[in-house]
């Protein structure tokens, strides 16, 4: 039954996450690497798992799609059960951080954690890329499976190839064409695709952030080759969506969140969900980018390939995994 190791394989992958560290604040590497840890497994218990795939290195998120990411752990949540999920989430803690090894800009550390009821003692690794230490897959894994073979939490024989591999490409561009917002009306709540909250307006997106689409452009490629030379124009049937979005931490706790264009989705007329991964603008120098304390204020652009025959145009708020709060702007 493909069931119970497609789960102990997700399980893995959330423990490499739950291996975690205490928080040694800016300056050392070793402190950075146990400060990405803290974030990591604070992300795990919100279950914020974009927030998670993002702190992966970009070799992990080449070859495991940020779709097939958060698809498998929805899966395992309904195998688990809404109980046992949350027991599980929970629990999760670090034991020990012990013996973190330093080459260049590779590292490993001794990592024993609280996971799934018991203690388990794994090697984890880390890559730094520009500039920034990242979680990094063990070595000789594939797909969306990261964990090594001394993660106990996973049986051996787990097979790969149970995950999809999915390439991931970078993130989006620039902008233009500013409309006019609406003026607030009664009524809309943004909740479905049929009562989406007008352009220019304000909602306030689960788990705490202020989203306002700001401006538009719905055929962004002249933007987009500005922007940089390199950059490729669209794929045949298709047109550049470029929207600009202001948004605010508005969370109650005192502490930082990050939100990224991987947060939104787009969705028109055929009824297909197009993601910031699916088809990459090109290079653009206003991305959709922040960590923020609350009342932080941040403003970026979100960019899609979308059908060049696309009407009705909305753009989805996806900031957790729970699709009941998802959230939807009309764009047009």
């Amino acid at each position: 039954m493909r069931w119970p190791m497609l789960v102990a394989g997700i399980m893995a992958l959330l423990a490499a996450v739950a291996c975690g560290g205490e928080s040694g604040g800016s300056g050392s590497d070793e402190a950075q690497i146990r400060q990405l840890n803290e974030d990591a497994i604070d992300y795990l218990k919100q279950e914020r798992w974009s927030k998670i795939y993002d702190l992966y290195s970009q070799e992990f998120r080449d070859r495991c799609s940020h779709e097939d990411f958060v698809g498998d752990v929805v899966m395992a949540k309904a195998f688990l059960g809404e109980n046992e999920w949350k027991d599980t989430l929970k629990e999760a803690k670090v034991v020990a951080t012990e013996n973190i090894q330093i080459q260049g800009d590779t590292a490993t550390a001794e990592v024993t954690s609280y996971f799934m009821g018991e203690e388990q003692t794994a090697t984890d690794y880390y890559i730094r890329e520009d500039g920034k230490w990242r979680l990094a897959p063990a070595p000789g894994t594939e797909g969306c499976y990261a964990g090594g073979e001394d993660d106990k939490a996973t049986p051996a024989a787990t097979p790969p190839e149970l995950f999809a591999e999915t390439p991931r490409p970078s993130r989006s561009p620039a902008l233009t064409v500013t409309p006019t917002p609406q003026a607030t009306a009664a009524g809309p709540t943004g909740q479905s695709r049929g009562d989406p909250i007008p352009l220019g307006q304000t909602l306030t997106v689960s788990p705490g952030w202020d989203v306002t689409v700001i401006n538009v452009n719905p055929d962004a490629w002249s933007v987009v080759q500005a922007a940089n030379t390199f950059n490729e124009p669209p794929e045949e049937g298709y047109r550049m969506v470029l929207a600009t979005l202001r948004v605010v931490n508005v969370q109650a706790e005192d502490k930082a969140d990050t939100i990224t264009g991987g947060d939104f989705e787009l969705v028109g007329s055929r009824n297909q969900v197009y993601k910031t991964f699916d088809r990459s603008c090109g290079v653009t120098t206003n991305d959709l980018s922040a960590e923020l304390f609350p009342q932080g204020m941040a403003e970026g652009t979100v960019c899609f390939q979308a059908g060049a025959d696309e009407t009705g145009l909305l753009l989805i708020a996806s900031l957790t995994w729970d699709d009941e709060d998802r959230r939807y702007f009309a764009l047009e």
